[in-house]
Formats: C-alpha cells, structure tokens, sequence
C-alpha cells in the first residue's frame, strides 16, 4: 500500500494467514503485521456485501480479536476521502 510507504510505517505481510492455536485457519487479511499481531482489512462493497461474508466476516475477526489480533477495517470512503486516517491508526496500533 503506497499509503502505508509514505507514512514511514513497515512493510506488513500480503494476504497475511491467522490460525487458531491449534493450527485451526480462522482469515486471511489483505495486510498484517505479525509481531505485533495487526491486521488491516479493506472492505469493498463487491467482495463484503452478500450474505454469505455478513455473516461470516464479524464471526472470524471476533475470533482473531479473542486471540489479541488488533483489527482494522477500512473501506473505500476512507481509504480515499481520509487516507491519513489509516496511516494514523495504523502507526499507533504498531505503537509507533
């Protein structure tokens, strides 16, 4: 993400992959940082907007969050009309 380059924030890890304890998958985020277990998703009304993800987007991340993952979700209103605000939360969810 361009955005996150130019906010001198680290480069995460693509479609990054989070397990259960057990080795159980629970999601996959479009961006993460594993050490300090945040993940970023960016919601667009085509993939999210269906049943099928209603249902059960909130469930998985509700399970990484038990597990400390901090979540950020975003959607195309903020990624373009107030990037800054994800470079913001991104940098103090890194505790940078």
């Amino acid at each position: 993400m361009r955005l996150l380059d130019t906010a001198d924030i680290p480069d995460g890890v693509l479609h990054l992959r989070v397990y259960e304890p057990d080795g159980m998958f629970i999601l996959e985020s479009d961006l993460g940082w594993p050490e300090e277990k945040v993940i970023l998703f960016y919601d667009s009304f085509v993939h999210h907007f269906n049943h099928q993800s209603f249902e059960a987007d909130p469930e998985k991340r509700r399970r990484a969050s038990v597990l400390g993952w901090t979540i950020l979700p975003y959607t195309k209103s903020t990624l373009y009309g107030s990037p800054w605000v994800i470079a913001r939360e991104v940098r103090a969810a890194l505790g940078r």
